[in-house]
């Protein structure tokens, strides 16, 4: 058998693997390969446990050339890529159970996608979850347990100096910095139901943007610092969840999804002109799966990028 044949029927193995739903491993060297897109378009990470488990996987921006980065005994959740999109942070360990399962803290991980290396940057025990680049890349901004309340703390990417920011007794969490790294919005109870609330880096000057009589959560800052993104209920005490955008001082909030659905872990592309978010609204058979979306700041241009029947969710887009 010549080397050409050879490569020709490896070749049309893996399509085949592929076809019945395997998922393919990223390889070493996979940012500066397949993945490195135009300027403002950027790649999409995401957990998901089409695969059996909660693994960490990655995509272009138009849902095509999915492959798995993780392979773990863990749950692998909560990713989020670094401004330059060259690193990925998850959360390994998380305990609980149904779609969001391993949503309830664990060790933070971190991985360089030049070499797929995954390291541990928290010991176990500690609970820590929802992680966070600093805009500049030189801190991890994130929420932990390790003082018996849900707080946001921050700390460098080798995992040294931790930092506690907030010290309510209620939960804060799922922060998020601003792009000028002057800010972080998150997360909290501590007025009773879920709403989000911004301060300055170092937890001084705490302020309430949102007052909905259900819930808000899961914010994140546009890429110039104008605005807020969001999922929320809002003031309708349905079981749908819809994404908003609000000014980053929180005012004019709109919706911006619409319908019978739930929508979830919202985040603006890499030029502020889109966003994307996780949803069950095409799951025909009723069994709550989301996969990802995007679509424009009004709503329009909706677009399905993962079609398994598994569950897609905790998209970032860098």
């Amino acid at each position: 058998m010549n080397r050409k044949f050879a490569i020709r029927i490896l070749c049309a193995f893996f399509a085949l693997l592929c076809a019945e739903g395997s998922t393919p491993f990223a390889r070493a060297g996979y940012d500066a390969g397949d993945y490195v897109a135009s300027k403002g378009v950027g790649k999409i990470v995401f957990s998901s446990n089409s695969d059996g488990k909660w693994e960490i996987y990655i995509m272009r921006a138009d849902g095509t050339g999915k492959a798995r980065l993780t392979k773990s005994e863990e749950n692998d959740t909560m990713p989020c890529l670094s401004s330059d999109g060259s690193r990925v942070l998850w959360v390994a360990g998380g305990e609980g159970t149904g779609p969001q399962e391993g949503e309830y803290g664990g060790r933070i991980c971190i991985m360089d996608l030049k070499d797929l290396r995954k390291k541990y940057l928290t010991p176990q025990g500690k609970l820590d979850d929802n992680p966070q680049f600093s805009t500049d890349g030189k801190k991890i901004i994130f929420s932990s347990v390790e003082e018996d309340s849900d707080d946001i703390w921050t700390m460098n990417t080798d995992g040294s100096s931790r930092k506690r920011l907030t010290t309510d007794s209620a939960s804060d969490c799922m922060p998020s910095s601003s792009p000028n790294g002057r800010q972080i919005v998150f997360q909290s109870n501590r007025t009773g139901a879920y709403e989000i609330f911004v301060m300055d880096a170092d937890g001084k000057n705490l302020k309430q943007l949102t007052k909905y009589k259900t819930w808000a959560g899961a914010p994140s800052f546009s890429p110039d610092g104008k605005n807020i993104v969001f999922a929320s209920s809002g003031n309708d005490k349905s079981v749908g969840a819809w994404i908003f955008l609000m000014n980053a001082n929180g005012a004019n909030p709109r919706k911006i999804s619409h319908g019978d659905f739930y929508d979830s872990y919202p985040g603006f592309s890499p030029d502020g002109k889109s966003l994307v978010f996780a949803s069950d609204r095409d799951d025909s058979e009723g069994n709550n799966i989301d996969d990802i979306y995007t679509m424009d700041l009004n709503g329009k241009n909706l677009k399905r990028l993962t079609k398994d029947k598994a569950y897609e969710t905790q998209p970032d887009w860098k």
